[in-house]
């Protein structure tokens, strides 16, 4: 996050919140998994947007029935999934990281789950994403 905030000229800010009671050694994130989500966040969300953005990224831990899981937020203030659509129609650029990385989180474990939400203001403006995962890990 350093290193793209400081490509944007630090147009943006960020803040990572873990939640105390993980234990770091005891858990892992697979890897690359935060990385196209974060990444669409900077570049299609927050890089075209006037003025500076804003990217959350909180981290806890819950029991899904008797099974740890991980809950990962990422909610960014960009310019919303609808107007990057229509820009990404203007260059014709088709992506292909989500749909890997949903697929990878899928192969760790089926209940492994994305949701993305699109944030607006009561005027119906759009005012970011919001990202959660919730992806399965062992005890052991």
């Amino acid at each position: 996050m350093d290193l793209e905030a400081a490509r944007l000229d630090h147009k943006f800010d960020y803040s990572i919140r873990i939640d105390k009671n993980i234990k770091e050694d005891e858990v892992e994130i697979p890897a690359l998994i935060l990385q196209p989500f974060l990444e669409n966040a900077v570049w299609h969300g927050i890089n075209p947007k006037s003025g500076n953005g804003f990217i959350e990224i909180a981290i806890s831990t819950a029991q899904d029935e008797t099974n740890p899981c991980l809950y990962i937020k990422i909610e960014d203030n960009g310019i919303g999934r609808k107007a990057t659509t229509y820009k990404n129609k203007e260059t014709l650029h088709k992506s292909h990281g989500l749909a890997i990385t949903l697929e990878r989180l899928q192969m760790n474990d089926p209940r492994n789950k994305v949701e993305i939400t699109d944030l607006y203001h009561e005027n119906n403006e759009p005012t970011g994403t919001l990202v959660q995962l919730k992806i399965f890990y062992d005890n052991d």
